[in-house]
Parts: structure tokens; sequence; C-alpha cells
């Protein structure tokens, strides 16, 4: 979901010296493009009801309205991810002054953000999977110091003391999910946990090569997909050669032009 009043606000105080406003909505976008499931870009006024997943990035402005809207979605069984600042301006760019962050949507995410640090050019804080100590990754930007008050930790930082905060968690809320991304997952990082979205989610999905971009239109009896060579040089693909720039169509039955 896009609001241009949110780049706005972004634009009048970034908050980062490394914040990027394109940065942040490609940091998510990237993880379902790698993954090959299409993406529809959305005013906030749209709706967006008939959608499986919203994805809302750095969408600090938030008011009563909106955060009424997505409770009803994620209640209906919608699934919801936010990244950090979320939710803690109104409509007229005004700080939710004695609220808790993040303020409207704070019941809808289950935690409460009780200090936040603003991470610069030179800066970035360590993060692990809740499960999994084997791997750790980088936060950068920013991060949310989150406590979790419903919500399950998904990420935490790994660097005392705030190693007792998460990063990344989960609600369920009613029939639907709600994630809360509380600082700039790095790549990788990011796109191990859209993958695994996808698939809980039982989303199609596919894997090609760098460059590889595969587009899948109509119904499982009756599809058509495009697989595109972006890349200036030959890539094979599922036993097909394409040339630089390629596009081949690749119709029901297996037929290819």
């Amino acid at each position: 979901l896009y609001d241009f009043d949110n780049r706005w606000s972004w634009g009048a105080q970034p908050q980062s010296s490394q914040f990027d406003f394109t940065n942040e909505l490609l940091r998510i976008y990237e993880g379902f493009y790698k993954y090959n499931v299409p993406v529809d870009l959305l005013s906030i006024d749209k709706d967006f009801s008939p959608y499986r997943l919203l994805v809302l990035p750095v969408m600090q402005i938030i008011d009563e309205a909106l955060a009424k809207r997505l409770e009803a979605y994620a209640d209906a069984g919608g699934t919801i991810i936010f990244s950090f600042r979320a939710g803690i301006k109104d409509r007229d760019n005004n700080l939710y002054f004695g609220q808790v962050a993040p303020c409207r949507i704070r019941d809808l995410c289950g935690i409460e953000i009780e200090a936040y640090e603003s991470l610069g050019q030179s800066n970035s804080a360590p993060v692990i999977y809740s499960e999994s100590v084997s791997e750790v990754y980088e936060a950068q930007v920013w991060r949310d110091l989150i406590k979790l008050t419903g919500a399950r930790s998904i990420l935490t930082y790994n660097d005392p003391p705030y190693d007792q905060y998460s990063a990344v968690t989960l609600n369920n809320f009613g029939k639907g999910q709600v994630y809360y991304m509380g600082c700039g997952l790095e790549k990788e990082a990011t796109h191990h946990f859209i993958k695994s979205i996808i698939k809980g989610h039982g989303i199609a999905y596919e894997i090609s090569p760098p460059g590889i971009e595969v587009v899948r239109r109509g119904a499982d009896e009756n599809h058509v997909r495009f697989i595109m060579n972006h890349n200036g040089c030959q890539v094979s693909f599922e036993g097909k050669v394409l040339a630089a720039y390629e596009v081949k169509i690749e119709r029901t039955g297996g037929n290819v032009t």
C-alpha cells in the first residue's frame, strides 16, 4: 500500500542518515520479485479486501480510519506486513502524543515499542532468528526495541542489552496474521523471511536464476507463462536457452514461442 502523504512526511523528516524511502519500499518488494510472486501497488484509499497479503512499508501515517480497515481485513483472515515506524503519526503528520507506538495499530500488532534507535551510515545492529542462532544478520537504518504484548518473536537483537527485545514479530489477529519488521533487515534475511510467508500461505512461487523473471497469467488449467531474460547475456532456465533480453511465452501444454 502506498500513500503520497506518507512519502512526503518521510521526506520532511528522514530520521536516519541511511534512510531512503524507495530503498525501504524495495527492501520488501524484492523478496516477492525474487520468487516471481506478482505484486500490485495500491493507494491506501483503494479496496484491498480481495488480497491475501498486504505490505505497508514504513507507513508512519496511519489514521483511525485506515487502522479500522486494517483490523477488519486481518480479522477476516488477511495477512499484513508492517515495517518500522508504522503508525506513529496521524493524517495531519502530527505525532500521537501520549500514546505508545505503534499507536493506532498497537493491538493489531500485539506489541509495544519501548524505545528506538536511529542507525546511521556506519552503524548496524546484529539480529538472529529466535528459533536459531546459526547465523547473525544485520539490522540497518533503524531499530525499534519491541516488547511483546501478544505477538511472538521471529527475530531478536543479538547485542546486549538490546537482546531482550524483538526485532521482527508475528501476531495472530482474528483469522489473520500481522507481521511487524522493526528494523531495516538486510537482504538475505528479508528474502528468507518473505519466502517463509509465501510458503506458509500457499502462494505459488518459482525460483529462477538472477535476472530471469517469470510471470504467470490465467487459471491453473489454462495459463500462460512469460519468461523474460533481463540479462545482457545468454541464460539457461528449465532446459531452455534464452538469448540476452529474450522473452519466451509458454502456453498451457508446454508450447513455447
